[in-house]
């Protein structure tokens, strides 16, 4: 992080450099802005384009994210049911059931769900649960998916890039982000076809998109716009 400010009309503003930036970009994480900028950025600059793009970030999808008690979370092959507890006042329980694959977060009574710290220690959770069960279930998944499309895949992982759904590498190996376990199974699937046909291609080339839409069977269209609305359940 280089710094924070705040803005009359969007609130706090953090500011982080990365080396590898080409470019100023901005979005909603939790309730402030985030700032990403090329390391050698003069400040007074950082401003000026913020500045001018303020039309652009009225325009952003905020992601609100809220949680209830006897919300369920549904996930690929289980779900995160979220309920409360009185015995530890101050603890957050959480675990594995024992007879199945779901997961539980037992909360206390008199938490305040509307406060953002709150919504981050559940989000959290949520996140180290389902980077747990994408072994036992996104990872099989895109196997299965895989082997009917007689793609050979060096072996697939599970990331825990929060933007970056999916990777392939130049030898085959496919990463693919935990939060893949919050999409419906037909967007998961998109994403697991998109990173099997740059083993083919690796690049984004007409060429790619048609192969991606050869595996989707005619539906990459659609699901990239369904991939967009898509609301992730979590703080990220």
């Amino acid at each position: 992080m280089r710094y924070r400010f705040d803005d009359k009309e969007f609130g706090l503003v953090i500011v982080y450099t990365r080396r590898d930036a080409r470019r100023v970009k901005v979005r909603w994480d939790g309730d402030h802005l985030k700032l990403t900028v090329p390391e050698m950025l003069p400040n007074d600059s950082i401003l000026q384009i913020f500045e001018s793009m303020r039309d652009d970030i009225r325009l952003l999808k905020r992601n609100t994210v809220t949680f209830s008690i006897g919300q369920t979370i549904q996930c690929i092959g289980c779900s995160i049911v979220i309920g409360k507890q009185n015995t530890k006042p101050h603890s957050i329980l959480y675990g594995q059931n024992h007879d199945d694959d779901n997961y539980y977060i037992n909360l206390p009574a008199d938490i305040n769900l509307d406060s953002e710290i709150a919504k981050k220690q559940v989000s959290l959770i949520i996140g180290e649960m389902i980077a747990h069960a994408a072994k036992y279930h996104l990872l099989p998944l895109a196997q299965e998916v895989a082997d009917r499309l007689s793609v050979a895949v060096a072996r697939f992982e599970v990331g825990r890039g929060m933007r970056k759904l999916g990777h392939c590498t130049s030898k085959s190996v496919i990463q693919l982000s935990r939060n893949l376990m919050l999409l419906p199974r037909d967007l998961a699937e998109y994403i697991i076809c998109h990173e099997l046909a740059h083993i083919t291609y690796p690049n984004h080339s007409p060429q790619f998109h048609a192969l991606v839409n050869r595996y989707t069977d005619g539906h990459e269209a659609p699901h990239q716009p369904q991939l967009k609305a898509n609301n992730c359940p979590i703080i990220q």
